[in-house]
């Protein structure tokens, strides 16, 4: 029965945004081209604000001259690697790409990496998955999936499209015991055991899976030398 109403509530909305053609057109493009959905519809916070107080730092994305340059080779690189620093929104750019690529396609497997779970996937207001949901529940009612998301293990599970985001540490079993088809690995120069990961992981990717690593420096470690091309 919660099924069959949460069917019936999502036609009634979608009726409703039928009825606002230019909100209706703007989605159908955003669908098309994420660069369309970032610029309209992703809003973003600063992990690192203080939410005790009222006054809540939210903002939409923006996009710089750098972001479609990336976009562009997010959807045309197997392999992607960005050095970042903390005002690029390079973590919330990849973060939205990845919601855009779930939202819209069928059957998406995709983890967000970081050191440990905690970071990737406990909920907790700078976690990877936590930024996605932020996404996902800022959209438009009328536009918004349906979504399940669970703490064990930490995921994310669009239910119109059967893609999933799943959040997990460098060390995780996970990596190996899935076919994915995105990997998003954040702060990579941190990550201690990021290389056999990598290695663990890349065979699994297939001839279509991309991989992509975004790290401010940290040195001549694994990512420098991966970013170097001397890997």
């Amino acid at each position: 029965m919660e099924l069959k109403s949460q069917i019936i509530q999502k036609i009634r909305v979608r009726q409703k945004l039928l009825e606002d053609k230019e909100l209706y057109l703007l989605w159908e493009l955003a669908q098309r081209d994420p660069l369309v959905f970032l610029d309209n519809f992703v809003w973003t916070y600063d992990p690192l604000y203080d939410f005790s107080s009222n006054d809540i730092a939210e903002r939409p994305f923006t996009i710089k001259p750098y972001i479609p340059i990336l976009v562009d080779l997010w959807q045309n690189e197997r392999l992607l690697l960005v050095a970042k620093s903390r005002k690029m929104c390079i973590s919330w750019l990849f973060i939205a790409l990845y919601v855009w690529e779930a939202i819209v396609q069928k059957r998406r497997y995709t983890f967000f990496q970081s050191v440990n779970e905690t970071d990737a996937g406990s909920f907790k207001i700078d976690s990877l998955l936590a930024r996605a949901k932020f996404i996902i529940d800022g959209l438009d009612e009328r536009i918004r999936p349906f979504y399940e998301e669970s703490q064990t293990p930490p995921t994310i599970r669009f239910k119109e499209t059967d893609s999933i985001i799943h959040a997990v540490s460098q060390e995780s079993t996970a990596l190996r015991q899935k076919t994915p088809s995105g990997i998003l690995a954040d702060e990579l120069a941190f990550q201690e055991y990021g290389a056999g990961a990598f290695g663990a992981v890349r065979p699994a990717l297939g001839s279509t899976g991309k991989y992509t690593g975004i790290s401010t420096p940290n040195g001549k470690e694994f990512f420098y030398r991966l970013y170097a091309d001397e890997e």
